[in-house]
């Protein structure tokens, strides 16, 4: 599918109410579906956030698992496949357990692999429609799930700093 036509169902799955939209994704991906997000920093500590053709809000790269694959493998290649950027991740990940969407999403840091490749990041997926770099106390109006996978593992850090 050319990246014009799958923007364009992707935009229009967005349309759809999210009952709708989760009632689909069950015929598709019955139980629970497992997915990954990359938390991309840089070394000046900013975080790199991507906006969804199909969703509001600013989130973190990822995206569901392939089958037989590894949280930190699909983390790396949903970067790779969204912003063409290289990573490595590092620190434990946090288990989001998102019931009522039937999602265990898998959150972990990560670092760019070539700084220089990350100066200037842009999409290279028909699912983005930007990509820009934030720092932390600046982070723009974020997708509940991003809200809430970035405060899991922020208070993961913590229980981990405090032990």
């Amino acid at each position: 599918m050319n990246r014009a036509v799958h923007r364009f169902v992707l935009r229009l799955f967005g349309l759809i109410p999210w009952p709708i939209q989760r009632a689909l994704i069950g015929v598709v991906k019955p139980n629970y579906v497992a997915g990954a997000s990359a938390v991309v920093t840089d070394e000046a500590g900013r975080i790199l956030l991507v906006r969804h053709s199909y969703k509001d809000g600013w989130s973190t790269p990822g995206g569901f698992l392939n089958r037989r694959e590894l949280p930190t493998e699909g983390l790396v290649r949903e970067v790779w496949e969204e912003v063409g950027l290289r990573v490595t991740p590092f620190d434990e990940p946090v288990v989001v357990l998102r019931t009522e969407d039937r999602i265990v999403e898998f959150v972990q840091q990560v670092r760019l692999i070539d700084e220089a490749a990350g100066a200037h990041p842009r999409s290279v997926s028909a699912e983005i429609d930007a990509v820009q770099w934030f720092e932390p106390d600046e982070l723009p109006e974020l997708a509940k799930v991003t809200r809430e996978a970035l405060e899991a593992l922020a208070a993961a850090k913590t229980r981990r700093d405090q032990a």
